[in-house]
């Protein structure tokens, strides 16, 4: 029974490196919506391609978390929040309630979804997230890679590490 005095609610995922666990469905609170639904990604890589309404926060502690929703609300109706060793990669839009994607030093952003087009993407975020610390890995081809797209004015983080991978030097191109 969804009562108002049963507290907020957590999903904990976690899992191995090995494989994308893909979740195909909305995330939703407790029938009727009085109690709040947080997740938190422990291990494992985690695709989201549905928008969700649960209105806790998604919290990525490690693994990886794929936002391939093209529409907002794949990671939820609440604030996400990328900690030290998680890592937000996907191909789709990520948004986060009162603002902007909170992202700490420590975390990786990865662009793209490593089943999806030789795992070369773009990410957008729905506004701007945090960036200073955060260490950015984009793939690359002589072709294409990786990018990252923000909806609006975007400041020179203070620090942020960028690894470019190709699979030669031959392969990377001239410029990103």
């Amino acid at each position: 029974e969804d009562t108002t005095d049963a507290g907020p609610a957590s999903l904990c995922l976690g899992g191995t490196a090995a494989g994308v666990n893909r979740v195909n469905t909305g995330i939703a609170n407790a029938p009727g919506g009085a109690n709040s639904l947080s997740v938190t990604v422990k291990g494992g890589v985690w695709a989201f391609s549905l928008p969700s309404t649960y209105t806790g926060d998604c919290v990525i502690e490690g693994g990886t978390v794929l936002a391939n929703a093209a529409s907002p609300g794949c990671l939820g109706a609440g604030r996400v929040k990328l900690m030290p060793g998680g890592t937000l990669g996907g191909t789709g839009l990520v948004t986060s309630a009162d603002g902007a994607v909170l992202q700490y030093a420590g975390a990786t952003l990865s662009p793209g979804d490593p089943s999806v087009n030789g795992g070369i993407g773009c990410l957008t975020y729905g506004t701007v997230p945090g960036l200073s610390g955060v260490r950015l890995v984009c793939q690359a081809t002589a072709e294409t890679n990786d990018s990252v797209r923000i909806n609006g004015t975007v400041s020179v983080p203070g620090f942020m590490a960028v690894e470019l991978v190709a699979a030669s030097a031959q392969a990377c191109p001239d410029a990103v």
